[in-house]
């Protein structure tokens, strides 16, 4: 049968964790809902948000951020796309650079988002179970807010949702991957 669609977060099949959190943010799952919300690190630098999709691997093609609901500014300009299968906080771990943006001006008003398409060269048909949004320098306020209000990983599920997708299924349009 099927249910109601739920956030991953709060149905416990997608870890969100983030280096902090503001004071006013809604929490880290927000990162991964079908709405746009105020979902913000604190004003730190080296800022992530880490979506942990537990045993679900997938080889990633694309991935899709939408920028928060506070205000036109803040978004997102110089991160970077990671993946690894290892960390334990979103801190730790082995991570790889699917993908760099440097003043990437795609992300422009409270609620944008905007598809990427990952090189497959820097994928190597490498499948992954953990994405980290890294910020590395300032958002367009010059500042050091990571804002985000969705997520979306595309790609071909290899390994840990057989009996839902059945193997190779493609994974995309739905938060986080599931």
């Amino acid at each position: 049968g099927t249910s109601p669609w739920k956030n991953p977060g709060i149905r416990g099949s997608v870890r969100v964790v983030s280096s902090s959190l503001a004071k006013d943010s809604h929490p880290q799952y927000a990162a991964i809902g079908r709405e746009t919300v105020r979902c913000v690190t604190e004003p730190k630098k080296s800022s992530w948000f880490m979506f942990d999709l537990l045993q679900i691997k997938v080889i990633p093609t694309h991935y899709t951020v939408r920028h928060y609901a506070s205000f036109d500014t803040e978004c997102l300009r110089n991160w970077r796309l990671e993946a690894c299968n290892n960390s334990q906080t979103g801190a730790d771990g082995n991570w790889i650079t699917l993908m760099k943006h440097v003043n990437d001006t795609s992300l422009n008003h409270k609620g944008a988002s905007f598809t990427w398409q990952i090189p497959a060269q820097n994928v190597a048909g490498q499948a992954f179970s953990q994405y980290r949004l890294f910020q590395f320098g300032v958002n367009s306020n010059q500042h050091h807010y990571l804002s985000i209000s969705g997520f979306d990983i595309y790609g071909t599920i290899v390994s840990g949702h057989k009996a839902q997708y059945g193997a190779g299924a493609q994974v995309g349009g739905a938060q986080a991957g599931v």
